[in-house]
């Protein structure tokens, strides 16, 4: 039920307690002469009222030490299962691997209570170049060292980007908003890893594979660069940065009822 519709009061059947929606009674004048109906405080004035059923979105992000283990969690299993080189490279890798990056930070954050962006940020870049280490080693042990180079920077530089925006959203009233922590990173990563699959393409069929790899560590080491200057730029303005990730996470999500 959206916001403006507890402006209007509600109503229950006083027998069998089963509610009738605002806008089903007040659709017409005879509504109300069909439904034998008493105020919903008044209903419930003797009677126990039913649990508030919380979703799962709520539950899950009410806590920051639990929503750090879900995203965790919920970001390895995404890429141990994911099926289909397309699939996990264009869209699981870009969401799953920056929950998985973005978990172990906020959860040593968290259980520390360390306010201090420059003490956060560190625990975040450790955690992704870790990440970016092991993916070296686990998928791509053949690339020279240029490439690993980029690769541990690309992902050391996400999750210390979502470190930034969960600044932004973690006091909001709403704490679904804290499930938009990693979307910045993750939109970089589709972007980055969208450009590698459409270049590999394109050379392939262009019978260029020579220059497949040197475009490619040159698109990704431009969108790595944008990340690091967004990160600097959200740094040095920080109180413009969290007022811009507020006011574009309410246009975008105008239920939230956030305010900047």
């Amino acid at each position: 039920m959206d916001r403006d519709s507890y402006a209007k009061p509600r109503f229950v059947a006083p027998v069998s307690g089963e509610r009738v929606p605002n806008e089903v009674f007040y659709a017409t004048p005879e509504a109300a002469t069909r439904v034998a109906v008493v105020p919903e405080d008044v209903f419930y004035a003797r009677r126990q009222r039913p649990p508030v059923e919380v979703p799962v979105a709520v539950k899950a992000a009410a806590t920051p030490v639990r929503f750090a283990l879900i995203l965790f969690l919920v970001g390895w299993a995404g890429i141990i299962f994911q099926r289909g080189f397309l699939q996990q490279v264009v869209f699981g890798a870009p969401v799953f691997e920056e929950l998985a990056k973005f978990g172990p930070p906020l959860l040593l954050v968290s259980l520390l209570g360390i306010r201090s962006v420059w003490l956060r940020l560190p625990l975040a870049l450790l955690s992704g170049a870790g990440f970016g280490v092991f993916e070296h080693y686990a998928t791509y042990a053949a690339e020279d060292a240029v490439m690993f180079a980029e690769r541990v920077t690309f992902h050391a530089v996400s999750p210390a980007l979502s470190m930034l925006t969960w600044g932004a959203l973690e006091d909001l009233p709403d704490v679904r908003a804290r499930w938009a922590a990693t979307i910045p990173a993750t939109l970089f990563h589709w972007a980055n890893n969208f450009l590698a699959v459409v270049l590999g393409i394109g050379s392939a069929l262009a019978g260029l594979d020579a220059y497949a790899e040197p475009v490619g560590v040159a698109v990704a080491s431009v969108i790595t660069g944008t990340m690091i200057g967004l990160l600097l730029v959200g740094l040095a303005a920080r109180r413009r940065f969290e007022a811009r990730v507020r006011r574009t996470l309410s246009s975008a999500m105008p239920r939230l009822g956030l305010t900047s």
